[in-house]
């Protein structure tokens, strides 16, 4: 039933559903709790998401990885960025999605220097980033507006063979227009 709820995005019945849960003490598990998360985050609603953060630590699945997935995606989202940057240095394993979270977490607060720090340390730790992982990135590099950190970054996309879809395209296109460089912009568009 949350998930139903959550999945057609009527939030209302899906915490609704939660709450009715709780009070009858059913056992919850790392399904369940991770889509409530999600609808706190996409809900953008901080208060019932530490709620349900409190009710996580209750049941026991603190330490397990889409739980915390979830609630580091969704403190991000709502941008209670410490909180999420807690969880996520207290993760015992980070995995690309965590990283990926963190990293566009810190664009989209008007921290792009952190976003690509985090980068960094994330291969510096040897994992390797997928498409998602770099479209965050150059959209980081972006709101930098950094043209060395954007060549960095375009070495590293063509380094590591990349193929330049749509939307990776699209946003180095975007990267390159933000850093100034019209030419490189119009290079990747040909």
């Amino acid at each position: 039933m949350i998930g139903g709820f959550a999945k057609v995005r009527d939030y209302v019945h899906c915490l609704r559903t939660f709450r009715k849960l709780i009070r009858w003490d059913v056992e919850l598990d790392n399904y369940t709790l991770p889509i409530v998360l999600r609808a706190c985050r996409d809900r953008m609603d901080p208060v019932m998401g530490r709620l349900v953060h409190g009710v996580v630590l209750k049941s026991g699945l603190c330490l397990d990885h889409c739980v915390l997935a979830a609630l580091i995606s969704m403190y991000a989202k709502c941008r209670v960025k410490n909180d999420a940057r807690i969880l996520f240095d207290e993760m015992p394993n980070r995995d690309l999605v965590t990283w990926t979270v963190m990293i566009n977490a810190y664009a989209e607060s008007g921290n792009a220097k952190e976003s690509l720090v985090l980068f960094d340390l994330m291969r510096d730790e040897g994992l390797v980033p997928d498409t998602v992982a770099m479209v965050t990135t150059v959209h980081a590099c972006a709101k930098l507006g950094a043209m060395h950190k954007a060549r960095l970054v375009h070495d590293y996309i063509f380094r590591m063979g990349f193929k330049l879809d749509v939307i990776l395209g699209t946003a180095m296109i975007d990267m390159y227009a933000k850093c100034g460089s019209v030419d490189s912009a119009r290079e990747i568009f040909d």
